[in-house]
């Protein structure tokens, strides 16, 4: 494997990461959020992947600007004196 291809790969597994990093950030703040705008704008599927499982969409938080902000606003909370 040439040195290009180690470094291909090694920055496709960082920017995975970096992904899941900010998931859990998003996933975290949602988990904990007391904010009416976000809850309401959650999707929540019933019984998916399976029964007795209430699976929370997070998709349509992002079609939301105003959502979008929030999160943004709440995480800069959780992060910034760290």
């Amino acid at each position: 494997m040439t040195f290009y291809q180690k470094y291909t790969r090694l920055k496709l597994l960082f920017d995975k990461i970096e992904k899941i990093i900010i998931l859990e950030s998003i996933l975290f703040t949602i988990k904990n959020m007391n904010n009416p705008t976000l809850i309401n704008n959650l999707r929540s599927v019933p019984d998916f992947p399976i029964k007795g499982i209430n699976f929370r969409d997070v998709t349509t938080l992002y079609k939301n600007p105003e959502c979008l902000k929030i999160i943004e606003e709440e995480i800069y909370e959780l992060y910034k004196d760290k």
